[in-house]
């Protein structure tokens, strides 16, 4: 029960790194008063010093700064900005005149945490766990599986064309079988249209056997939440391959459009857009994100739970049971800077 942020100052070759179990939600307001403030404040925080980052399903919030090149990165915030391009957008407007006053730099952190490691200079597998990649069945089990729903697509480049064929076995356990996904491959079988959750979430291998190249076009939010990794356990198993890791915002299914794989969608399938803002509907809620003051609410819900855990107690222990509380998250709310 948190809302995690990260914080990371870059300095020559030194890079400090900072938590709390609170920020993410406040990280438009600690960016508003321009990089000396924001420093201030990055060095009121929790100082972690291994220079251990959240994974990147747990980091709801970061900011980073590059002393040496005055930039700053970020992504975070209450409700829409941290979802709604636009906003995003509205919020990094506003606030760049301030950072440019100090000859600073602000940009948003278009895919989360990935690209604040990769402003960094830090590795992608950096902020996931090699744990999610899964052991692998026997290849039998693999094509065996009736195909319920798809969770890996395989596509084979013959001349100028692909040939793909599904499994709803994960990309991780796919992997681990290497060259043989090529040499087996017609033992899968072709996807029909894709459903708005397939589209969204698939991780697709895309093998060209002529050039030794192995293309994973992965989902930036989905289960496969160690994509680096599984770049990484590729280069093992497709040796002298090289191998290229397409990871971005927009889903799978528009990626591999967009590489000329011949996918369809589901007729009743009804892509969601959301509706267009106002400009002062846009201002309006980068007004909120900047002066967005959660505290007394977290301190109310850390009450409420603590309230909740200790009558749970008490009741267990009146019927003669041992209870142990394990509290794994900070109590610590972000620090506020120290403006005088």
């Amino acid at each position: 029960m948190s809302d995690r942020a990260n914080y990371a100052i870059l300095s020559g070759d030194t890079l400090d790194v900072y938590y709390a179990a609170w920020g993410g939600p406040t990280i438009p307001r600690e960016l508003k008063d321009g990089p000396a403030a924001c420093e201030r404040f990055i060095r009121a925080q929790e100082h972690e010093p291994d220079g251990q980052l959240l994974e990147f399903a747990f980091m709801e919030g970061g900011i980073a700064l590059d002393m040496d090149r005055r930039r700053a990165m970020f992504f975070g915030g209450p409700g829409e900005v941290n979802y709604v391009p636009a906003v995003q957008a509205r919020l990094v407007e506003r606030l760049r005149p301030v950072w440019a006053r100090d000859g600073w730099t602000i940009a948003w952190a278009r895919r989360y945490a990935h690209d604040l490691v990769a402003f960094l200079g830090l590795p992608g597998t950096c902020i996931e766990d090699p744990a999610y990649l899964e052991y692998p069945g026997d290849w039998e089990t693999v094509v065996a599986a009736p195909l319920e729903w798809v969770s890996t697509l395989v596509a084979r480049r013959l001349a100028d064309r692909w040939d793909i064929r599904a499994s709803q076995t994960s990309a991780n356990g796919l992997m681990h079988h290497g060259p043989q996904l090529a040499g087996a491959f017609t033992e899968l079988p072709a996807p029909g249209p894709l459903d708005a959750h397939a589209a969204a979430n698939l991780t697709a291998l895309l093998l060209d056997e002529d050039r030794r190249s192995l293309v994973i076009v992965a989902p930036l939010f989905a289960s496969l939440n160690a994509p680096h990794w599984l770049a990484e356990r590729a280069r093992e198993v497709f040796p002298g391959w090289s191998v290229e890791l397409d990871l971005d915002l927009t889903t799978p299914y528009e990626r591999l459009r967009d590489r000329g794989l011949p996918l369809a969608r589901s007729e009743d399938d009804e892509e969601h857009r959301p509706a267009s803002l106002t400009e002062a509907e846009l201002d309006e809620i980068v007004d909120r994100a900047l002066t967005y003051a959660p505290e007394a609410e977290i301190d109310a819900l850390i009450a409420a739970r603590d309230a909740f855990l200790a009558d749970l107690a008490a009741q267990a222990e009146a019927d003669g049971q041992t209870v142990v509380i394990l509290d794994n998250t900070s109590r610590r709310t972000p620090d506020s800077h120290d403006d005088t």
